[in-house]
């Protein structure tokens, strides 16, 4: 009888196993396949993180046991291992000091300075200011800019304000400290819509041009009372409750099959590009996601080389999530990483930091 039980138990261990093995093969699937062809896979890549470490959980369970499908979970984990390093970086913070060549760049999303007071905070527009004057970076992008009687202003010689609303009060914003010699509004070619483009300036930065993109694509646009209900539990029937979540999924589907649209006129700017380009902003995309991979095929992800841990950005989601990226080119190396304002956020998104010097 205790054999029989055992042999049961054993089952339900590789059975759940084994839809874990499935979950993450669809999340490399869902890497290379664009979600606005098969938008579900993007889904699972939002749970890959969890997957990931039950896998790793079973996979040291098979190896005490001496298994040998502990092969399957092997060659899993040889494949996956790179997305979940997408995930969390492992290396150890650069001890590379900076030079008189090295210059920083920041990437916010102020949330509109707060200006419909969705934090309960006073004076955050002016909180706000007070942070980027601190963190003191040569080069600031701003995503959900907005001008009003409270936006503040900023101690920087160079800007470039782009606005994408009929209002023209909001849109994107990137200020320097080093000339500013040419600038652009790209809109995107596949998506259409409120919010449907990009910038980008080019800087003189010591004798040489780089060309930095401030970047929001698109969100998830959630329902805040969907949300809210949710996250606080006011459901009042299994019916509710499906038509809530079925919105949900449904705006998740269709924030990943804009973005995946929006990328491509991304990326061909990218390749076009005369000059070495750092692409920042919000992405509101994970790690190990379609978005993420056409990023790190062009350029590189300043995180893993100068970051650790997982490097959360928005603080909205009880599960931590880096949707605020800053990638950097190859003749470019990242010796800093740091997110800004973790003890008291002052907007949904928290602020990225990275200094960068030249490759030798």
């Amino acid at each position: 009888m205790k054999k029989k039980r055992i042999s049961i138990f054993g089952t339900i261990l590789k059975s759940v196993s084994l839809v874990t093995l499935v979950l993450l093969w669809l999340s490399l699937l869902a890497i290379f396949i664009p979600p606005h062809i098969l938008p579900f896979l993007g889904l699972i890549t939002l749970g890959f993180p969890i997957f990931f470490l039950i896998h790793v959980a079973f996979l040291f369970w098979y190896i005490y046991k001496g298994d040998r499908y502990l092969w399957i979970l092997l060659i899993t984990s040889f494949f996956t291992l790179p997305s979940f390093h997408s995930w969390v970086s492992l290396g150890s913070k650069s001890t590379e000091n900076s030079s008189s060549n090295a210059f920083s760049i920041m990437t916010y999303n102020v949330r509109m300075f707060n200006v419909y007071n969705w934090l309960n905070t006073k004076d955050i527009s002016v909180k706000q200011r007070k942070l980027i004057e601190e963190a003191a970076a040569d080069i600031l992008v701003i995503q959900e800019y907005y001008n009003s009687n409270t936006t503040p202003s900023f101690d920087y010689p160079y800007e470039y304000i782009s606005y994408s609303n009929p209002q023209k009060n909001f849109g994107l914003a990137t200020f320097s400290q080093y000339p500013i010699i040419q600038n652009g509004t790209i809109p995107y070619e596949h998506t259409e819509g409120f919010n449907n483009q990009f910038t980008y300036v080019d800087v003189t930065v010591n004798d040489d041009t780089v060309r930095v993109l401030n970047i929001h694509l698109a969100s998830f646009y959630f329902d805040v009372k969907d949300f809210e209900a949710l996250k606080q539990g006011e459901i009042n029937d299994i019916n509710d409750l499906g038509i809530r979540f079925g919105s949900l999924v449904d705006r998740l589907f269709k924030g990943f099959a804009r973005r995946s649209k929006q990328i491509k006129t991304i990326k061909s700017f990218i390749e076009h590009s005369p000059y070495p380009v750092f692409a920042c902003g919000d992405m509101n995309d994970v790690p190990a996601s379609h978005t993420y991979r056409v990023f790190n095929r062009l350029l590189n992800d300043s995180f893993h080389a100068a970051g650790r841990g997982v490097g959360r950005t928005y603080v909205e989601t009880i599960w931590p999530l880096r949707i605020d990226w800053i990638f950097h080119p190859e003749e470019y190396k990242a010796i800093e990483y740091k997110t800004i304002g973790k003890e008291s956020p002052l907007s949904d998104h928290l602020p990225v930091n990275v200094m960068f010097t030249p490759n030798p």
